[in-house]
Formats: structure tokens, C-alpha cells, sequence
């Protein structure tokens, strides 16, 4: 009854405050790398390259799809 549909509710409103904590807490994690790095050089001497790429799970014959990512770093000569 009216017992249920309040704890429902209070166990709703405190997964959505959890949720809006965790979001505010990442935004503020990203706004500091984000300031951190602001000055960082990125030129052709430093690339990454993102894929995607389906491999067979072993044992399973099962594909599976994800992504390959490349880092390149050329020293100076």
C-alpha cells in the first residue's frame, strides 16, 4: 500500500541524489584535467589513432566488438 509507494519513492529520490553527486563529482574531475592539459602541445609528433575492432572470444566462438587505441611518440634526432 501507501507504505510501499513511499519507500519506492525514498529509495528512488536517494538513487537519483547518488547519480547527481557522482555527475557534479565527474564534471569537476573533468574541468580540472581539462584546465591541466589547456596548455598542453599537440603536434604531429604525438597521434593516437582509435579503431574498432571485433576479435572471437575464446571458447565461445562468440565475436566481440571494442576499440584499439594507438599511441605514436616521435623523439627529435
Amino acid at each position: 500500500g501507501l507504505r510501499n509507494l513511499r519507500d519506492s519513492y525514498r529509495r528512488d529520490r536517494d538513487f537519483y541524489i547518488i547519480l547527481a553527486t557522482l555527475t557534479y563529482a565527474l564534471n569537476i574531475v573533468d574541468a580540472a584535467v581539462f584546465a591541466h592539459l589547456r596548455e598542453f602541445e599537440v603536434n604531429d609528433k604525438l597521434t593516437m589513432r582509435i579503431d574498432p575492432d571485433i576479435k572471437m572470444v575464446r571458447g565461445t566462438n562468440t565475436p566481440s566488438a571494442g576499440l584499439t587505441l594507438s599511441f605514436n611518440f616521435v623523439q627529435n634526432k
